[in-house]
């Protein structure tokens, strides 16, 4: 869908980064993150006072770089309103837990 600003690779759980593009959106967004290792991911989108308004179970992906178009709706797929949000992205493997997350916007 287009192209994000850097993205790192995850180091020894401490250099990572993600990114999502476009943002602001009003569909959708795809967001990217690069996996050193094969690893479960959950990813969950809050609003600003920590309300957690959608949860999406990416299951195992592998190594590399990865591309999640997510649509903008919470579990019950109804539309998210407009607004600024951030996106956790729970993520488990042989060397732990960790979590990376990011702002992003919806608008009409």
């Amino acid at each position: 869908r287009g192209n994000v600003s850097s993205s790192r690779t995850l180091k020894d759980n401490r250099d990572a980064s993600c990114s999502n593009y476009p943002n602001p959106f009003s569909n959708s967004t795809t967001i990217r993150f690069k996996l050193d290792m094969p690893s479960n991911v959950i990813m969950n989108v809050y609003d600003l006072q920590g309300r957690k308004m959608s949860s999406v179970n990416l299951n195992r992906l592998n190594a590399g770089e990865q591309n999640y178009e997510w649509n903008a709706t919470n579990n019950l797929g109804n539309a998210i309103p407009s607004g600024n949000y951030i996106y956790k992205l729970d993520i488990e493997n042989k060397a732990g837990k960790f979590q990376l997350s990011n702002k992003m916007t919806i608008i009409e």
